[in-house]
């Protein structure tokens, strides 16, 4: 048994076009070699740095990590991101409750997501939930079961629009094709369509949807002509 407790370091310098980049993490390692049994506990790392004029803010918690044998596992799993300038503020969140990896394949029951961003005029918020599966060895991710709802506003806008969405996503990194089969609800509005992403250095997009009915004049502002 080997044991590696408190561990702490930092890292400075630049990487990815990120500028000023400080990285810091800690945590605790116990080593079983006869066991073939890794955990790591209390692992985390925070990064700052700049990213043109955006300051990066970033934190991942990983409370318990468990590699025995071939199979790796983790209660929980935490990563929170921002992008902050003077007028456009970016948060994001990514929490995995429980996942566990093994043959190159990552399973979680499941992922939620949330997003917040603020520009001078107009917000988003958004929640994201689904199951997610990982085959790294043949490069695809599936979120099978997607649940998501989100809010927003505008200067064109008359009022906040909440809408719900579902659906799923399957994504071939090798192929670099990406499918969504999405359906969605505004008010008494329902939409249902698919979207496929081709080409990810030249992106082609082919999508289709429908509607049963959309009042856009419940949804635009009165002078919305006059702000555009």
């Amino acid at each position: 048994h080997y044991e590696f407790a408190n561990f702490e370091g930092e890292i400075e310098g630049e990487a990815g076009g990120l500028s000023s980049l400080a990285l810091g993490f800690q945590g605790s390692i116990n080593s079983y070699p006869s066991l073939d049994r890794l955990v790591v506990d209390k692992f985390s790392s925070t990064a700052k740095g700049k990213l043109e004029n955006r300051r990066l803010e970033a934190k991942l918690d990983i409370p318990r990590l468990e590699l025995l044998k071939n199979q790796l596992s983790g209660n929980t799993l935490a990563f929170n991101a921002s992008l902050l300038q003077e007028d456009e503020n970016l948060s994001a969140s990514i929490e995995l409750p429980a996942f566990v990896m093994k043959d190159k394949k990552l399973l979680a029951d499941s992922i939620a997501a949330n997003v917040d961003f603020f520009r001078k005029g107009g917000t988003l918020q958004g929640k994201i939930s689904s199951p997610l599966n990982i085959d790294f060895a043949a490069q695809q991710i599936q979120l099978p079961v997607i649940a998501s709802s989100f809010s927003g506003t505008h200067p064109l806008l008359a009022s906040k629009v909440s809408a719900n969405i579902s659906g799923n996503m399957q994504a071939n990194l090798s192929d670099q094709d990406v499918k969504f089969a999405l359906k969605a609800k505004i008010d008494d509005s329902n939409f249902a369509g698919n979207l496929r992403v081709q080409n990810f250095s030249q992106p082609a997009y082919v999508f289709d949807l429908g509607i049963n009915s959309l009042d856009l004049d419940h949804y635009l502002a009165s002078d919305w002509t006059k702000r555009w």
